[in-house]
């Protein structure tokens, strides 16, 4: 028998994953292999700065640390910028 103050609560739907990945360092990575590296730890991407897909077009900074442990379809916004414009 419960108490009327009893609290009980019910869960619907997907369970909530466990599982965590690591966030890659994508500095100084190109879009497609900050894509890649995104994909192998089932992150999504968000992409600021210079749209332009050259191989001197490449990540300058992002939105969570590299190491860091986060739940699988985060989403990590990259800001590229061209390095040849830049230097």
């Amino acid at each position: 028998p419960l108490s009327a103050d009893t609290q009980i609560l019910l869960y619907f739907g997907t369970p909530t994953p466990t599982d965590q990945v690591t966030v890659p360092d994508f500095t100084a990575m190109n879009r497609q292999q900050a894509g890649d590296a995104a994909l192998r730890e089932g992150l999504t991407l968000r992409i600021e700065g210079n749209q332009e897909l050259l191989p001197s077009v490449t990540v300058a900074q992002q939105s969570i640390a590299p190491g860091t442990t986060v739940p699988p379809g985060t989403s990590i916004t990259l800001k590229f910028i061209d390095t040849k414009a830049a230097g």
